[in-house]
């Protein structure tokens, strides 16, 4: 049986941000899949680099990042068992497995309603005009010829979509990545029968029933895609670890998280701005966990006690800065929008440039431990299909070939082979 007083690490990651990052055994294990070695070629901050040129780094260490502070915090909060903690330890390794090349920059294309209208029934800069008026409407929630009308209902999302995303979320597809990984579940099974499960309440070893830790095993994994999707409707009273799992959820996924606290620091060190900055060590000394009554649940959360509140308020303002300076800044989120447009040209056009559809996603996740589409599917595919374009041959549509054209005069974009983007005659 493994020896429960504390986690062993079978290997350790140097990060600039936390120091050493220790692997355990299965974590070890799961490091060195493909499909987690993708995220090494997926930036973190997508197309933020062209304006922070030192924000190269990437959602392989972010996730590695996470799994080490939800750790921390759970140790700090010192009421999760080791069991406990390993199954967060996963969830925080695993929670970006699905994401699209340059991140969020390029998740936006996957997300468009079915009945987006494509290309060749409305201009590009009308669909900009379109984005621009919907932002308007939000913030004055009036529209022309119906002035004073209140449309916040029509604008605000009800809490229930905060929780169930679609399909095409990189949440959700990190999910279907993990339900359909064989060799991420064979490495968890290995894990139980050597004991990293075990607590008060579980006793398994190499001897268990086989169908008995296969079945532990997908209760694992339910858990994992649940805190990773902040699913607050799952039943976790089904699962592996039901008892502080109102606690764990919060941990991975509320406004103040393991993955928020992570991308905060690391965005702050690789950019050069200090706005994501601020003292994690006072925030996780002052980290609680309490059982309170809501209706007629009892349940477990996390709060910050009260010296730790002033932490909380920087974290609380810096997330704030980090976002509209740093991830939201103006220029990035120009050309973001500009590349969206060729993404989904292309996604839509017949010639051989045809980028991945949504559905092809799914395809190629289904045979990812049997061919190394899915592994390839990084910013290198993306650059890839950008530098290809030819105007004539690939029958480019003005719109595009314009928003080609300007990305190129920015300034922040530099195309291998600049005779694509020339007339031929």
């Amino acid at each position: 049986m493994l020896d429960t007083k504390e986690i062993k690490f079978e290997n350790y990651i140097l990060d600039n941000v936390h120091g050493f990052i220790g692997l355990t055994f299965m974590e070890d294990k799961i490091e060195r899949l493909p499909i987690f070695k993708r995220l090494q070629d997926i930036s973190q901050l997508g197309l933020v680099k062209r304006i922070f040129p030192g924000a190269l780094h990437n959602r392989y260490i972010h996730s590695l990042g996470v799994m080490h502070v939800i750790d921390q915090m759970a140790l700090h909060i010192g009421q999760f068992s080791l069991a406990e903690r390993q199954l967060m330890r996963l969830a925080g390794m695993l929670h970006d497995l699905g994401h699209y090349p340059l991140s969020h920059d390029l998740e936006q294309v996957y997300d468009r309603k079915e009945s987006a209208t494509a290309i060749s029934k409305i201009s590009v800069r009308e669909t900009f005009l379109n984005d621009i008026q919907q932002d308007i409407y939000k913030i004055t929630g009036k529209l022309d010829g119906e002035e004073g009308k209140d449309l916040s209902l029509k604008i605000q999302i009800p809490k229930r979509e905060l929780v169930v995303k679609g399909r095409y979320h990189h949440e959700t597809v990190t999910t279907y990545v993990i339900l359909k990984s064989k060799s991420i579940k064979d490495i968890i099974i290995e894990g139980i029968k050597l004991g990293h499960f075990n607590d008060d309440y579980y006793e398994w070893t190499a001897d268990s029933d086989s169908n008995q830790v296969e079945e532990f095993a997908s209760k694992i994994i339910n858990d994992i895609c649940a805190l990773i999707q902040g699913n607050g409707d799952y039943e976790y009273e089904k699962g592996a670890f039901p008892e502080h799992f109102t606690a764990m959820l919060q941990m991975l996924h509320s406004e103040l998280d393991a993955d928020r606290i992570d991308y905060l620091l690391r965005d702050a060190t690789f950019s050069g701005a200090s706005y994501g900055s601020f003292d994690l060590g006072i925030l996780l000394q002052n980290l609680d966990m309490r059982k309170v009554n809501i209706g007629n649940l009892e349940t477990w959360i996390v709060g910050v006690k009260e010296k730790g509140i002033g932490c909380a308020d920087q974290y609380m303002v810096n997330r704030y800065l980090a976002y509209t300076q740093v991830i939201f800044n103006k220029y990035t989120s120009i050309v973001a929008k500009m590349l969206r447009e060729v993404v989904f040209w292309m996604m839509n056009s017949a010639s051989q440039l045809s980028f991945y559809s949504p559905q092809q996603i799914y395809d190629i996740i289904d045979r990812h431990e049997e061919n190394e589409a899915y592994f390839a599917f990084t910013d290198s595919y993306f650059f890839e299909k950008l530098n290809a374009i030819d105007k004539k041959r690939h029958g480019c549509p003005d719109d595009i070939y314009f928003l080609l054209n300007n990305l190129e005069n920015t300034g922040l974009w530099m195309l291998k082979k600049k005779t694509y983007f020339q007339e031929t005659y």
